[in-house]
């Protein structure tokens, strides 16, 4: 009886740590700040997508889950509330900056 007890739990420590092991699958996650896309923000931080025709706070260049860094070269905003952090780059001038306005 000892035995299959033994047994039983040796199967049962087996299949869990079969389902809590790390996939070697990718987890894909969608958020609403598309690559490429231009934002601004506001203070919390709070990010709206806008035309990149407008003013803007910059270009998304990646996004990443939240408190992971971003690529060199880009600017981090963290939005904690969504637990992604937004990877900007530049920003487009306002119309004033612009030559011949």
């Amino acid at each position: 009886m000892a035995v299959l007890v033994a047994a039983g739990v040796a199967v049962a420590v087996r299949m869990a740590a079969h389902r809590s092991a790390p996939s070697d699958e990718p987890v894909v996650r969608t958020n609403r700040y598309e690559v490429g896309s231009c934002v601004t923000i506001s203070p919390g931080p709070m990010v709206s997508i806008l035309s990149c025709g407008r003013p803007n706070s910059g270009r998304v260049k990646a996004t990443t889950d939240y408190p992971r860094p971003c690529p060199s070269g880009t600017e981090t905003v963290s939005v904690v509330a969504e637990q992604v952090s937004v990877c900007l780059s530049g920003t487009s001038p306002s119309p004033g900056d612009l030559p011949g306005s």
